[in-house]
């Protein structure tokens, strides 16, 4: 009967939350939900698995308040590990570029002895990940219908002032934080564009392409679109937003394919 206790007491300790060891060498790591939902934590071992949704190498669903803590020797040392985490309707997360860091947020993780704690806090919220992701997707892709300039009276129609190359803008925004931006040059060809973003903290869906020093290479903005009401153009569509791309003076109406 002893024996029976003891492997079950070890089991339930497997992950620390109610059973906690002495942690001597300050290795053990912590995951603290202070969101007022269940938060689903996912780490992978590789960016390639993060941005692909595979081989999860640790799931854990932490209740509001809940502090979970991890030995140190689940974790090898000196490698990088990347941590996905998301309420149910993934309206909180922390799909932040970790490269244009908008506050006290990770992705990527690489735990050292007595700096090992990470925070699933609630200002980390907006619909950035149910837009660009599509919820739990690894990318979306966007295809321009329409282009616009924006003046004090609103949004002006240019759509039909461009010719067939000129209106061709497919975006492929991926789960890594880079995108692929595809136009036709004059003579037809197709040109691809690779590109990185930085993922805004904000309410709306917004995403900024990045260039060398922290320079704006234009955008892709949810929440303002020309099919709704003026004069404000307040609109939650999570299918379709705004791109103000690199190498061109409009506005596009994109929608997610």
């Amino acid at each position: 009967m002893f024996n029976r206790l003891a492997i079950a007491a070890i089991l339930a300790c497997t992950f620390i939350t109610a059973c906690k060891k002495s942690d001597k060498d300050g290795t053990d790591v912590t995951f603290l939900n202070n969101v007022n939902q269940n938060v689903t934590l996912d780490i992978y071992p590789s960016i390639e698995d993060y941005t692909g949704n595979s081989n999860v190498f640790l799931r854990k669903v932490l209740q509001p308040g809940e502090k979970a803590i991890l030995p140190g020797n689940t974790f090898k040392s000196g490698q990088t590990y990347y941590m996905d985490w998301y309420t149910d309707d993934y309206y909180y997360s922390n799909w932040f570029n970790d490269d244009y860091s908008v506050g006290n947020t990770k992705v990527g993780i690489k735990p050292v002895a007595n700096n090992n704690t990470y925070y699933c806090n609630p200002e980390f919220q907006g619909a950035n990940r149910t837009t660009f992701l599509k919820k739990n997707a690894s990318l979306t892709e966007w295809k321009a219908v329409g282009a616009y300039a924006e003046s004090s009276a609103g949004y002006v129609p240019h759509w039909n002032d461009l010719d067939a190359n000129g209106q061709y803008r497919v975006v492929t925004v991926n789960k890594n934080f880079t995108a692929q931006y595809k136009y036709k040059d004059a003579s037809g060809s197709v040109v691809t564009d690779e590109l990185v973003f930085m993922v805004h903290n904000s309410k709306d869906a917004y995403i900024e392409f990045m260039g060398s020093g922290n320079t704006s290479k234009g955008s892709m903005v949810g929440g303002r679109l020309p099919t709704s009401t003026k004069p404000n153009y307040a609109s939650s569509a999570a299918d379709s937003i705004m791109a103000y791309l690199p190498n061109s003076d409009y506005y596009f109406l994109m929608v997610r394919q």
